[in-house]
């Protein structure tokens, strides 16, 4: 199905993708905005998700948006399993680049986790099966608004002393990093069995 988050900074919940009747998957953005629902069409190409359905949407504080992670774009949920990371500004959807992450994920769970200031993503299936005990964190450090995405990919930011750290150093060795506009965001598993 389709996957809904309430955009506390918008005042509005964002519905995105879901199956139509004609078992259709579907890409769609829409409003609620507690009287009525709108469709929201993203200006330009490349600024919305592929069609999908059984994706995971959570509010990130930090960040100011909602996050979509993962889904499939097979009807059924038999295959074309995703592992794409957006976040939604109000206007479009934002691809983040998240390499080494959670792999591709349907029907996994997120939430908003105040106590950390992050995003929590657990459980679902890989198309080997279910990935219930696998849990992973979308965090953004504090003073990720400043961060510089240098050509070579490393993301370079400030850490608590106001040097200057690359986030991988600022969010330790378990972690990598993602980084879209002048947002950057680590990404850090949390737990892992075997690990």
């Amino acid at each position: 199905g389709h996957s809904a988050e309430w955009d506390l900074v918008r005042g509005y919940a964002v519905l995105f993708g879901g199956v139509n009747a004609a078992d259709s998957v579907l890409n769609d953005t829409w409003k609620w905005d507690g009287d009525k629902w709108t469709e929201i069409t993203p200006a330009g190409p490349g600024q919305s998700p592929s069609p999908r359905h059984g994706h995971a949407m959570a509010w990130n504080d930090a960040l100011g948006m909602v996050v979509l992670y993962g889904g499939s774009g097979v009807p059924d949920g038999t295959g074309g399993f995703l592992s794409d990371t957006w976040a939604w500004d109000g206007l479009a959807w934002n691809l983040l680049s998240t390499p080494g992450g959670p792999g591709k994920r349907w029907r996994a769970g997120a939430c908003h986790l105040a106590m950390v200031d992050g995003t929590i993503l657990t459980g679902g299936a890989d198309g080997a099966g279910p990935v219930a005990a696998s849990t992973w964190l979308l965090k953004v450090p504090e003073c990720a608004p400043n961060a510089l995405l240098c050509s070579n990919g490393d993301v370079y930011t400030c850490d608590a002393a106001g040097e200057t750290v690359t986030l991988a150093q600022q969010c330790g060795a378990s972690a990598f990093c993602v980084a879209t506009g002048d947002t950057a965001a680590c990404l850090q598993q949390v737990c892992e069995p075997g690990k």
